[in-house]
């Protein structure tokens, strides 16, 4: 992995701010920790993906990998942390049992989604901090990554609430329907479960919309998707706290 030319952390605020650069590309990060005392966000810089094969080939350089993960609850920095650890991977190995890889739009899509569900599966079976993963409690993470091919084509891919926007010019537009309670698919859904005798309550406040599950099983979250949070999506058979679901 390449090292930051900036790499500034200030302990007081908890703010991190860093600073790549590479083949004339540019990449800034900035995490701040939330209410917790740690700041339990995560970041994957790949500038090339090939080194995250188990068996590098060279037909697979020239993909750049980025990501962020903010995790939440007890366990939420670890698993943020296994998110930066194993998601790179996972698409990786995917992408490689493409060999050759034509820009083939729909493969490649569904190689991304294949290396999503790789790493749910992952937090499954692996322990957490001495727990295995799918006894957890009310511990996980969001998830936004860009994969660039080497002709430049970008894929975005997030579970979650983080959004995504597109700069140019001094303007800015958002492309994505974040997983939380302001977006009309997963209203729906949530609508649905209801009729099924999943008791929730969703609140408003300051201008957003949490979700809160009956029992407290958890506090009051932005997010309707999520890696991990096993307790709830077992609960619930699949419930309130959809399973990985992409928009690419």
């Amino acid at each position: 992995m390449i090292k930051p030319i900036l790499d500034e952390e200030e302990k007081k605020t908890r703010f991190s701010k860093k600073y790549w650069k590479h083949d004339g590309l540019h990449v800034i990060s900035f995490t701040k920790a939330g209410l917790r005392e740690d700041n339990q966000d995560g970041i994957s810089i790949e500038f090339e993906l090939n080194d995250k094969l188990k068996k590098p080939d060279d037909r697979m350089k020239g993909y750049y990998f980025f990501g962020v993960y903010d995790g939440h609850g007890e366990d939420g920095e670890q698993i943020s942390a296994d998110c930066v650890e194993h998601l790179s991977n996972h698409i990786a190995e995917r992408l490689k049992e493409l060999l050759p890889i034509a820009e083939n739009e729909k493969k490649i899509k569904n190689a991304i989604k294949k290396g999503f569900d790789d790493t749910e599966n992952y937090f499954k079976t692996h322990d957490i901090n001495g727990i295995k993963g799918n006894k957890v409690r009310m511990s996980g993470a969001t998830a936004l990554t860009v994969m660039m091919t080497p002709k430049k084509k970008l894929y975005i891919a997030f579970v979650g609430d983080s959004s995504v926007f597109i700069m140019s010019s001094n303007k800015s537009k958002k492309i994505n329907k974040e997983h939380n309670c302001h977006n009309p698919n997963e209203l729906l859904r949530l609508r649905a479960l209801r009729q099924k005798g999943f008791m929730y309550t969703i609140k408003a406040r300051s201008g957003r919309k949490y979700l809160r599950v009956k029992d407290d099983l958890s506090n009051e979250i932005q997010y309707t998707r999520s890696f991990s949070d096993f307790y709830i999506k077992s609960f619930f058979s699949g419930g309130l706290i959809g399973i990985i679901k992409l928009y690419i």
